[in-house]
């Protein structure tokens, strides 16, 4: 009901199921990611049954016809009448006789149109096609198949289309469509439907893959199908690897035929690409900051067993490595508007506001950056954006005489996994280049 009332700033903090059975937590974390995952599907959904704005909806219902509707349209082991009679119960606690009655009437609509009864009598079954058509009575499911709704109620125009269907501002999708054109960004939205899998750097690993791992497409990267609650346990044994998208890998992995002494990673969040520099780099000396308190505490008992990186606050980083630095990694801020299948409450925050202050923000990185490097160092720019403002034209403004910098090498990666992949084809976006400072 809280992120009800706060949509689009949603919280990120995962959902407290304590004291319930692990049946239960489980359920409740299903419905839970799928509102989150496909919120504007459903509330295009309950706006055409309810016939009035969602937004105009109280808060307690409103919450209830998300959860309700999610376990009906993308929850295919949750009988219909048990999604019904539970949705309707909780209305009743939450927002009294009036707002479970309103409920009751959208759940059953719901039901009376997109469910069938099974031949011999039963309880309804939902209708659903073998495979998605994008058609406007259907909505798609990460496996491919198409989950019928009640009637034509997805918008006839292609973009505002996809974008009710796959959860997405319209505003954004009709900015993809124009920077990738009409075919990658409706791939694009399409995989961020997906459930996005744990991907594992394996690369620099000194024994076999560990049980319940799986080779991913991307060399040196490997899938875990293994419960999410064991992940932890198994990284904590096997500190040669780690969680890193396939996509993420390959920023660090470009830099492989340079031989840094001193390497700086200046926004290093939680380590995932210190753990890469330290293993990519055994015997250069690494030190990675980040302007965040709590996740600059994360970092220091993340490294503590990493001989060779030290944790260092960022106001140091000018006095202590002021052009020494052989390579500075700069992962900076962004949109995250490539990792949209992980990052499920970043697309409805999504505004050209937020676009604009990230840009200026990445530029004052950028410029920190040059200082620490000394002449012919390098400068190794990534971001998980798929927007041309976050990633090559900051290159550009860079390389074209705002900096003494010049471009050596550049890879723009789109997210790539669609309907009825295997999690092996999963990956994020994102984009990296690699700059030397001149002069």
């Amino acid at each position: 009901m809280s992120q009800a009332r706060a949509f689009p700033d949603l919280s990120i903090e995962p959902l407290d199921t304590s004291g319930l059975s692990p049946q239960d937590a489980a359920l409740a974390k299903a419905m839970y990611h799928a509102v989150l995952r496909r919120w504007l599907t459903l509330e295009h959904i309950i706006g055409a049954l309810a016939s009035r704005p969602v937004r105009s909806i109280d808060a307690p219902v409103r919450a209830s016809l998300l959860a309700g509707l999610a376990q009906l349209l993308l929850l295919d082991r949750v009988p219909a009448h048990a999604a019904v009679n539970e949705t309707v119960s909780w209305a009743r606690r939450a927002a009294g006789e009036p707002g479970s009655k309103f409920v009751n009437a959208v759940m059953r609509s719901c039901v009376r149109q997109a469910f069938v009864e099974k031949d011999g009598g039963g309880h309804p079954q939902r209708l659903e096609r073998r495979l998605w058509t994008g058609e406007r009575d259907e909505l798609p499911l990460p496996d491919g198949r198409g989950v019928m709704v009640p009637f034509a109620l997805f918008p006839e125009e292609a973009t505002a289309r996809i974008a009710a269907q796959t959860s997405h501002p319209e505003k954004l999708v009709k900015r993809w469509a124009g920077t990738l054109g009409d075919e990658d960004c409706r791939r694009v939205c399409l995989h961020n439907t997906l459930v996005a899998p744990a991907v594992l750097n394996v690369e620099h690993r000194q024994t076999d893959l560990p049980e319940r791992c799986f080779p991913h497409s991307e060399p040196g990267a490997a899938v875990y199908g293994g419960a999410a609650d064991s992940l932890d346990d198994l990284l904590t044994q096997r500190p040669d690897i780690w969680v890193q998208d396939a996509a993420s890998m390959r920023a660090v992995r470009s830099c492989r035929g340079i031989n840094p002494a001193l390497v700086v990673d200046m926004c290093a969040g939680q380590g995932t690409k210190t753990r890469q520099l330290a293993a990519t780099f055994p015997n250069a000396r690494i030190l990675a900051s980040d302007p965040d308190t709590a996740r600059a505490t994360t970092l220091r008992a993340a490294m503590a067993t990493r001989p060779n990186v030290t944790v260092v606050d960022p106001a140091d980083l000018p006095r202590s490595v002021a052009g020494a630095a052989d390579l500075v990694l700069l992962d900076v801020p962004c949109t995250n508007s490539g990792v949209l299948a992980r990052r499920l409450e970043a697309r409805y925050r999504w505004n050209p506001e937020m676009l604009s202050r990230l840009c200026a923000t990445q530029r004052e990185i950028l410029a920190a950056a040059c200082a620490l490097v000394r002449p012919g160092g390098k400068v190794l720019y990534t971001t998980c954006s798929i927007e041309p403002e976050e990633n090559r034209s900051q290159v550009l403004w860079a390389c074209g005489g705002a900096l003494p910098l010049r471009l050596l090498w550049e890879e723009r990666l789109l997210p790539d996994g669609t309907l009825g992949e295997g999690p092996e084809a999963y990956r994020d976006g994102s984009y990296h280049a690699l700059l030397e400072r001149i002069g």
